[in-house]
C-alpha cells in the first residue's frame, strides 16, 4: 500500500513520455478465423528475398511513394534547391536556417543575428535520413547515437520551396523533436526499437517500406518456395504469405489503415507489442484510434485517408466491396496511373449519365473526371505548402478548408473510437483521453483520463501500460501520491520495467525520500540503460547529497549516449562551477548547452554569473543582456546584471536594473537592500 508522507513542496512539472506495452500474438493467415496455435512464427527476410521471383512487381513498387518513404540522402536523389533559394526565416523565434550540400553531406544551419547583423548563435546538424518520397514533402532526420530527431526545415515539392517542417509553424521544436516508434512505423519498415526510450533504434535502421509490411513476414514463404520446406501447420490455401487482395473487406482495409489512418489520440493496445500487427490480423486488436468530436468535418490530415473514406456512401453502402484497392494498386506509382483507372472504378457502380453536371458543359464532365468534383484536392490541416486529395467521396461542398485550429472546450473533449466497440473499455477510453491530453493539451481530458483508469483499476481491468500511464499522469499533474501508487502497481506486474522504476523514483524524490528514490532510479538505469531521462534525476540526488563527483560521472555517462542534451550539459556546468570550482570547464559546458538551446534564459543567466565570478565582466554583461532580450521580466537576470554593473562601477545602470526588479517584485528584499546601500530609493518612482 502506498502511504502518502507529508510534503511541503512538490517538484516542478515533470515531462511525460508515451511508451507502449510489450506483449504479442502469433502471426496467422487471414483465411483462419482465429489465431492458430503455431509452434513458432515466421521472421522477416527483407525485400531482396522477394525480388528474385517477383522482379517486375518489385521494381515497380520501389518507384512508388511508399517504396521511397525513408532513405539515405545522396547526391543522386537531390530534388531540393541547395544553392539559391535555400534560406528560411522563422519570425516567431527569430531564427534563420540555411540548407547546405557539402562534400556528400546535407546540412541544416541554424543561426541568429543581433540588431547590428552580427552572428550571436549558430548550430549545424546533418541530415542522416530523408523521410517522404518528395511527391509532396521531404523531411529530414538526424541520428545521434541511434536517437533520431526531426530537423526543423522540410522541402515542399508542390511549391518547390523550403519551409518549416510540418507542425513547426505553430511551435518550432528546432532539432529536438523525437522520432517515436509510431512515427517511424508509417514511413519505414519496422526498426529495432530500444524499449523504454523515446526515440532510440538499433543500427542499421531500415530504409523504406518493404513488401513484408503488406504481405507479412516472408521467412516461411521463401523457405517453402526455395527448398520445399513446410510450415508447422498447413491449410488448403497457402498460409505462408498474405495476399491482401484475398482478405475479407475489413482485414483488407486494415493492411492500408496501419499507416493511412490518422486520429487525434492513438496508442498501441495494452498487452500488445509496438510492432505486433501483421497483415491478416484485426488492426483494432493491436491499435486504438480516437477522433475528437470538435474536429472540423471539412478538415483533413495528410494521413487521414481511412477516416475520410469510411464516411463515403461508396464505402458505407458497398457491403464491404469498396476498399482502398478498388482504386489503388499499391505496386504502381500514382504518377503512372491514368485517369481512366479511377473513372473505371467509379463506373463499376455509377454510369456516365448519372452525372448531374451533364448540361453545364464543365470540363470535369467532358473529361469524365469524377475525382475533381467528388474528391477535391485541398490543403491538409497538418501540413502546409502542399495540396492533397480528400478521400471523403461526396457531393461538392461549399465550405472553406482552413488550417486555423479551434480552441479546446472548457470540459473534456469528447473522443470517438474509430472502430465501434459495443462494450466500451474503461482502460482504453482512459488511455485515449490521456493520449489526447499529452499530445494536444487540455487539463480536463487529463483529469477525465485519470478518472477512467482509476475505475478500470477498481474493476481489476488495468494492464501494465494502464498503470504506467496513470503514474505518468500523476507526475504531469504534480500528484506524486497518485504517481507513486500507480507505478508501484506497474512494478508488481513487471519488477524490471525501466519506465515504471524511473517514474516511481521520481515520485519518491518529490516526497524527499532520497534513499529509496536513488535506489529506484539506479535500478531504472540498469534495466533500461538507454533511457536518458533517469540520468539527470540520479545526478540531482547526488548533488543534493553533496556528492559532485558522482553526479558528474552519471551526467557524463548520459552524454556519451547522446551528446545533444542541453539540460545535461547545463547540469554538468553547474557541478563544475558551484561544487568543483572549475570555472573554465563549467563555462565551456554552459556555452555548449546554449548552442543547443539558445533561448534558455536560465542557461544564459548562469553563464553570465559564471563569467562574473571569473572576473570577465564584459562577457557576463553580454550574456545577461541576451537573457533579458529573451525575457525582459527575468528578475534573476536583472539582479545579476545589477551586480555586474556595480563591479564595473556603473552605479546608475545598477540602480536602473534594481528599480526594474522592484517594479516586477516590489517586495524583493535583495534589491531593496542594495538600493539602500547605493543611496537610492527603495522602490520605483
Amino acid at each position: 500500500m502506498w502511504h502518502r508522507p507529508k510534503i511541503s513542496q512538490l517538484a516542478g512539472l515533470i515531462g511525460v513520455a508515451l511508451v507502449f506495452g510489450v506483449a504479442g500474438r502469433w502471426w496467422w493467415h487471414a483465411r483462419w478465423q482465429s489465431p492458430p496455435e503455431l509452434v513458432s512464427s515466421p521472421g522477416y527476410v527483407g525485400d531482396q528475398s522477394c525480388r528474385s521471383c517477383h522482379r517486375t512487381v518489385y521494381d515497380s513498387y520501389k518507384r512508388t511513394a511508399m517504396g521511397r518513404a525513408w532513405y539515405l540522402p545522396t547526391s543522386e536523389n537531390i530534388i531540393e534547391d541547395y544553392t539559391e533559394n535555400n534560406q528560411v526565416y522563422d519570425h516567431r523565434r527569430d531564427l534563420h536556417y540555411e540548407m547546405i550540400s557539402r562534400d556528400g553531406q546535407f546540412l541544416q544551419r541554424e543561426y541568429r543575428l543581433d540588431e547590428y547583423g552580427a552572428l550571436i548563435h549558430e548550430l549545424v546538424r546533418q541530415a542522416s535520413y530523408v523521410v517522404g518520397s518528395g511527391e509532396h514533402v521531404r523531411s529530414y532526420v538526424a541520428d545521434s547515437g541511434g536517437y533520431l530527431t526531426q530537423l526543423p526545415i522540410s522541402w515542399y515539392s508542390d511549391e518547390k520551396k523550403w519551409g518549416l517542417s510540418p507542425g513547426y509553424e505553430t511551435f518550432n521544436h528546432r532539432f529536438d523533436r523525437p522520432i517515436g516508434p509510431g512515427c517511424i512505423a508509417c514511413h519505414n519498415d519496422y526498426p529495432k526499437f530500444v524499449q523504454a526510450t523515446l526515440n532510440k533504434y538499433e543500427s542499421p535502421v531500415p530504409t523504406g517500406i518493404g513488401c513484408e509490411r503488406c504481405h507479412g513476414p516472408a521467412e516461411w514463404h521463401v523457405r517453402q518456395q526455395t527448398d520445399g520446406w513446410q510450415p508447422p501447420r498447413q491449410t488448403a490455401v497457402q498460409p505462408t504469405i498474405v495476399n491482401p487482395a484475398q482478405l475479407s473487406g475489413s482485414l483488407k482495409d486494415d493492411v492500408c489503415f496501419q499507416c493511412h489512418l490518422q486520429g487525434d489520440a492513438e496508442f498501441v493496445n495494452p498487452g500488445m507489442e509496438q510492432y505486433g500487427y501483421r497483415p491478416g490480423l484485426r488492426l483494432a486488436d493491436y491499435r486504438s484510434v480516437y477522433q475528437a468530436e470538435t474536429s472540423d468535418p471539412d478538415k483533413f490530415g495528410i494521413a487521414s485517408h481511412a477516416a475520410r473514406m469510411v464516411q463515403s456512401r461508396c464505402f458505407t453502402e458497398s457491403a464491404g466491396r469498396f476498399n482502398c484497392i478498388t482504386c489503388h494498386d499499391p505496386h504502381v506509382p500514382l504518377r503512372e496511373v491514368q485517369a481512366e483507372t479511377y473513372l473505371s472504378a467509379c463506373l463499376n457502380c455509377h454510369t456516365k449519365i448519372s452525372c448531374k453536371r451533364t448540361a453545364d458543359g464543365s470540363v470535369a464532365h467532358q473529361q469524365n473526371d469524377c475525382v475533381t468534383c467528388h474528391m477535391p484536392r485541398g490543403h491538409p490541416a497538418d501540413v502546409q505548402h502542399t495540396v492533397f486529395t480528400d478521400h471523403w467521396i461526396r457531393r461538392p461542398q461549399q465550405s472553406e478548408n482552413t488550417t486555423e485550429p479551434k480552441p479546446l472546450p472548457a470540459g473534456p473533449v469528447l473522443l470517438r473510437a474509430f472502430w465501434d466497440d459495443p462494450k466500451p473499455d474503461e482502460e482504453r477510453q482512459g488511455l485515449a483521453h490521456l493520449s489526447f491530453a499529452f499530445a494536444k493539451g487540455g487539463r480536463a481530458n487529463l483529469e477525465f483520463g485519470i478518472e477512467l483508469l482509476q475505475k478500470a483499476a477498481l474493476h481489476g481491468n488495468l494492464h501494465l501500460e494502464g498503470w504506467r500511464r496513470l503514474g505518468m499522469a500523476g507526475l504531469a499533474k504534480r500528484d506524486p501520491s497518485l504517481a507513486g501508487s500507480a507505478f508501484q502497481q506497474a512494478l508488481r506486474l513487471d519488477p524490471n520495467d525501466g519506465k515504471s522504476q524511473m517514474g516511481f523514483g521520481m515520485a519518491l524524490g518529490a516526497f524527499g525520500d532520497l534513499d529509496r528514490a536513488l535506489a529506484e532510479l539506479e535500478s531504472a538505469n540498469r534495466s533500461a540503460p538507454d533511457q536518458l531521462d533517469a540520468y539527470p534525476e540520479v545526478s540531482a540526488i547526488h548533488m543534493q547529497r553533496r556528492q559532485p563527483e558522482r553526479a558528474l560521472a552519471v551526467l557524463e555517462q548520459s552524454l556519451r549516449l547522446n551528446p545533444h542534451q542541453p539540460r545535461v550539459l547545463a547540469m554538468i556546468a553547474t557541478v563544475h562551477c558551484q561544487d568543483l570550482a572549475n570555472m573554465d570547464q563549467g563555462i565551456d559546458a554552459f556555452r555548449r548547452a546554449i548552442q543547443l538551446d539558445p533561448d534558455n534564459v536560465y542557461f544564459r543567466v548562469s553563464l553570465g554569473a559564471a563569467y562574473m565570478t571569473q572576473g570577465n565582466l564584459e562577457a557576463s554583461r553580454e550574456q545577461l543582456q541576451l537573457a533579458l532580450r529573451l525575457a525582459p521580466d527575468s528578475v534573476p537576470a536583472l539582479l545579476t546584471l545589477a551586480r555586474v554593473y556595480m563591479l564595473r562601477q556603473e552605479k546608475s545602470e545598477a540602480i536602473k536594473c534594481l528599480e526594474q526588479v522592484l517594479i516586477l517584485d516590489p517586495k524583493n528584499q535583495y534589491a531593496q537592500q542594495i538600493l539602500r546601500e547605493l543611496g537610492s530609493s527603495a522602490g520605483p518612482n
